[in-house]
């Protein structure tokens, strides 16, 4: 795939370890990348980062309607991917921002139509990927022995969207005694309806949450931030009551030190480099479980345990399984129970889990590590005529273009 004409220059506003993923696979094709940080740009140290660097587009990791105006204002491709979930403040464009310009590519097929509200003409699905630099099968059984066990899951307690959610509802005018009586009415909840796979929270219809708890909450900002709170505080709930139902299995959990609190089997924080690597190696069955509104999503840590070559079991849907077949490339559950005689079932045949494993494995290398997607973005923007360099006759009438370098 050719980069874009007339150079290699691109400017990319960092932001974690995708960024940086990103940055060594267009680096890796010869392209010379500028990191610029998000925390501390203004207008004038944009415009001074452009003129530095004369970048052919700007590549921005999760949509931002600012950066996407700033570009326009300098005639600048704007090139999103966005990884994550949008704030709703994200979801706005501002006047004069060249929507034509704009390139929006996002994890979630939801999000496109979304944007595509916006008036963003070019809005492109664009599942996750693994960097297949950092996530790889490893054989060094020294390396491995400190991680080996039937069955991990790295992840977040969520005790800080619980810690959220009751802050927001006590701003609300809750007192303590109905934050004890939500609690109770979650934890029901959680276990007849949230445990089950189909149940994707109060976010999606606000207008479900029951009217007493509104009425205990003369001071809520609306229905949309209660259901928000609601469904963080579910998540928690569903994740901590999931990982201790599976305590007899042995589960090994990795994350924050909430989990300390809750849970047997844990075993300290996990970095998103080489240790998670091995743990994903050396664990029989690595669990995905996915926050109550993000049931609809395909996660990260699917592509990165499989290209790690560990086997997956995760909640089904929609995204997941245009992308993968279950029994095939991983396993699925729906709920609690399920997923406890799933675990049992590969323990007992462990052929099988490493199988299934192995295809995964081959599926992910095949089509869905960080080069296919740098492929797919580069082609999307060649495909709309967005590879032209800063400073072409699109940038407007009454500035003068550059001169091209010579080399």
């Amino acid at each position: 795939m050719s980069p874009p004409e007339n150079g290699k220059r691109v400017l990319m506003i960092r932001y974690g370890l995708m960024a940086a993923d990103l940055l060594a696979e267009l680096e890796s094709r010869g392209f010379s990348v500028r990191q610029v940080e998000s925390k501390t740009l203004t207008v004038e140290s944009f415009k001074a980062a452009v003129a530095e660097t004369r970048p052919a587009f700007l590549l921005n990791v999760n949509y931002s309607p600012e950066i996407a105006f700033l570009c326009s204002m300098e005639g600048l491709p704007y090139v999103s991917w966005t990884i994550d979930p949008l704030p709703a403040s994200r979801f706005k464009v501002y006047p004069k921002t060249r929507l034509e310009r704009c390139l929006a590519f996002v994890h979630q097929k939801a999000m496109v139509e979304k944007l595509e509200g916006l008036g963003l003409p070019h809005v492109v699905h664009l599942p996750l990927a693994a960097p297949g630099d950092r996530r790889r099968p490893v054989e060094d059984e020294g390396k491995l022995a400190p991680y080996r066990c039937e069955l991990s899951f790295v992840g977040v307690s969520l005790r800080g969207e619980l810690e959220t959610s009751q802050s927001r509802l006590r701003s609300w005018g809750s007192s303590e005694e109905t934050l004890e009586r939500v609690a109770a009415w979650l934890e029901e909840l959680r276990a007849e309806r949230a445990d089950r796979c189909d149940f994707r929270g109060f976010t999606r219809d606000p207008g479900a949450v029951p009217g007493w708890i509104r009425e205990f909450l003369p001071g809520a900002a609306d229905e949309a931030a209660l259901a928000d709170a609601l469904d963080g505080w579910l998540s928690h709930l569903l994740r901590v009551r999931r990982i201790q139902a599976l305590e007899p299995q042995g589960v090994v959990t990795w994350g924050d030190a909430w989990w300390g609190e809750v849970t047997e089997g844990y075993a300290g924080y996990a970095d998103h480099g080489e240790q998670l690597t091995l743990i994903y190696n050396a664990s029989a069955i690595n669990l995905d479980m996915p926050r109550v509104y993000q049931r609809d999503i395909l996660t990260m840590r699917t592509f990165d345990i499989m290209a790690s070559g560990g086997l997956v079991v995760s909640e089904p849907s929609a995204e997941l399984g245009d992308l993968f077949e279950d029994g095939k490339h991983l396993f699925t559950y729906r709920d609690t129970r399920e997923l406890q005689e799933l675990v049992v079932r590969i323990r007992e045949q462990p052929e099988l889990g490493r199988e299934v494993a192995r295809r995964g494995h081959e599926e992910v290398l095949a089509r869905h590590l960080l080069s296919h997607r740098v492929d797919a973005i580069l082609a999307g923007m060649d495909a709309r005529g967005l590879s032209a360099r800063i400073g072409s006759s699109s940038r407007g009438p009454g500035r003068r273009k550059p001169r091209r370098s010579r080399r």
